[in-house]
This record gives C-alpha cells, sequence and structure tokens, in this order.
C-alpha cells in the first residue's frame, strides 16, 4: 500500500511538472497585454486628446489652449503673450461640464468632430450643445488649435523645408 501511494505521489508530482511546463511565462502575458493596450484607433487618439482638452479646461487650465496651437503661432506668440490675448482671458471654461462624441470623421492627418458639450447650467441643470469642429493630427498628436490656422501652418512648414533643403545644398557643396 505505501508502494502505491509512492508511486502515485511520483506519477501526480510528474504529471504537475508536464502540464506546467506549456503555460506562458508570466512575463510574455505582461508582454500581450501590454501590446494590446497600447493599439489604440486614431478615433481613440483624437477623442483621448479631446477630452483631455475639455478636463483640463474645466479645470480653470488654459495652458491647454496654446499646447493645442500650431508650430508657427508658437514660434511667432510667446505662452505669456498668448495668455494675456483678450480671446484667451475671455474664453468662457467656468460652465464646462464635459463631452460626447456623435460622430469623428478621419481624414487622413485632419478630423471633422460633431460632439455634444456639456454645460453647467448656473440655474441648474445641464444644457447641452451640439458642435462641429475641426481637429488636427500634428507631430503625431491630435490638436485643436483656438487661435493658429491650418493653412498659415502649411505655409511655414514649406518654407522651413525649403530653407533647410537650401542649407543641405550649400553644406554639400562646402
Amino acid at each position: 500500500m505505501k508502494e502505491f501511494r509512492s508511486l502515485l505521489l511520483i506519477a501526480l508530482f510528474a504529471f504537475l511538472i508536464g502540464c506546467g511546463a506549456d503555460e506562458p511565462k508570466e512575463t510574455e502575458v505582461t508582454t500581450e497585454l501590454s501590446d494590446a493596450v497600447t493599439e489604440l484607433t486614431e478615433e481613440d487618439k483624437l477623442k483621448a486628446s479631446m477630452t483631455e482638452f475639455i478636463e483640463r479646461m474645466i479645470e480653470g487650465d488654459k495652458t491647454v489652449l496654446y499646447e493645442h496651437e500650431f508650430s508657427y503661432y508658437k514660434d511667432e506668440t510667446s505662452f505669456s503673450e498668448y495668455m494675456t490675448q483678450h480671446k484667451v482671458i475671455d474664453y468662457a471654461y467656468d460652465t464646462l461640464g464635459g463631452i460626447t462624441y456623435n460622430t469623428v470623421n478621419i481624414l487622413g492627418d485632419s478630423a471633422i468632430v460633431n460632439a455634444n458639450i456639456i454645460y453647467e447650467s448656473k440655474a441648474g441643470g445641464e444644457i447641452i450643445k451640439t458642435y462641429t469642429f475641426k481637429m488636427y493630427n500634428f507631430n503625431g498628436k491630435w490638436i485643436k488649435p483656438y487661435l493658429s490656422k491650418v493653412r498659415l501652418e502649411r505655409d511655414y512648414l514649406e518654407q522651413r523645408r525649403i530653407y533647410d533643403s537650401t542649407v543641405a545644398a550649400e553644406e554639400a557643396g562646402n
């Protein structure tokens, strides 16, 4: 009887060792999960950027407006100058309550977003207004410029490209 128990324990032990070898290692599972988490669609990235924009404005953080401007505008206007402009000072954000998205149409590096902006009424309750606005994928981030214009950014980038290629050609010639 002792021999039978011993053999049974050995068989059970061998079975457990054999089954355990086929399971993925903990690091493999972690890698697979982290890869799945980082695979966001462009629409998800756009919504996350705009939702962060709204949440920061609710908190009274107007610096997010400057962060959403194009590079030409940031090169021309310092942050302190930007924050003293009347359009920025007068930007009403104190009643923002949130955002919901109706449609997002991505067209390459730009998108047309139709969303409901939720405002908290001073009399109580909520007011929901529907807006359609454009967002741009700029340097890997979706932005909604407030004062800068996409046409001027394209001109600025073209001038920089011409300048950079001229400098490169002159350096190659020397």
